[in-house]
């Protein structure tokens, strides 16, 4: 379902933007789509969840599996291991 919502409400190189990414449904239909997307959590769970996801991803001659996970800690955090992780495919750059 989310995969049909991303084709009809948007075009290939759009972005698209799941501030609480969960399990990557969002992400894995954007890739799929060819779109480029931020995925953003704070559980560590959830971020390696979405790593896994994207690696079991058919690679193809034209399906690109380019992207990055990027970590961010905060200080004063109780558990400081993760906190706003973020994902973000071939078309974002890193900060």
């Amino acid at each position: 379902m989310l995969k049909f919502t991303i084709n009809a409400s948007s075009n290939k190189d759009s972005l698209v933007l799941d501030c609480f990414c969960g399990s990557g449904t969002t992400l894995i239909g954007a890739q799929e789509l060819e779109r480029n997307w931020i995925g953003i959590d704070q559980s560590e769970h959830a971020i390696k969840v979405v790593q896994k996801r994207l690696e079991e991803l058919p690679r193809g001659l034209f399906l690109e599996k380019n992207y990055e996970f990027i970590t961010e800690h905060r200080k004063g955090d109780i558990d400081s291991s993760y906190d706003g992780n973020f994902a973000k495919n071939s078309g974002m750059t890193a900060v």
